[in-house]
């Protein structure tokens, strides 16, 4: 996965109208994009703070706004078109190998390469594995 995560940056400088401190309405669904928060900044390097600060916070903050539905998705490789392996071929060409077995337990901390490490399907697979069961147990009380 190679998204930067300034494309919000530029979203916000471009079209700042776009953007506000408060919801001007009440929202009954809220939907995330799993996929995306996937994406962590590099001060993110223990587990328990990538869990908190980019699906925990993100879910309670919608919670938090009055959302009595909050769906979170993540890409599903059996669906990708044909087309897009060309493209994943291409991009992972030039980048470091990250070597992971899906029967391999998550490394104790997020590795230090997390681009390389979410090039990796089986890796990324288990990190996803590793949210959703922290958020059941998480959430459970709600």
């Amino acid at each position: 996965m190679t998204i930067d995560s300034g494309w919000v940056q530029i979203l916000k400088r471009e079209c700042p109208t776009a953007f506000h401190k408060d919801i001007p309405c009440k929202p009954t669904t809220w939907f995330i994009d799993g996929q995306i928060k996937l994406m962590k900044a590099a001060w993110i390097d223990t587990w328990e703070t990538f869990f908190h600060r980019q699906f925990a916070d993100t879910i309670q903050r919608a919670l938090d706004f009055g959302a009595s539905v909050v769906v979170m998705g993540f890409d599903d490789y059996a669906h990708v078109p044909p087309c897009k392996s060309m493209t994943q071929r291409k991009r992972t060409s030039k980048v470091v190998h990250f070597e992971y077995d899906p029967a391999d337990a998550l490394p104790r901390v997020p590795p230090e390469d997390w681009n390389a490490a979410m090039r990796n399907r089986n890796f990324k697979i288990n990190v996803i594995k590793f949210i959703l069961r922290n958020l059941e147990i998480h959430f459970k009380s709600c």
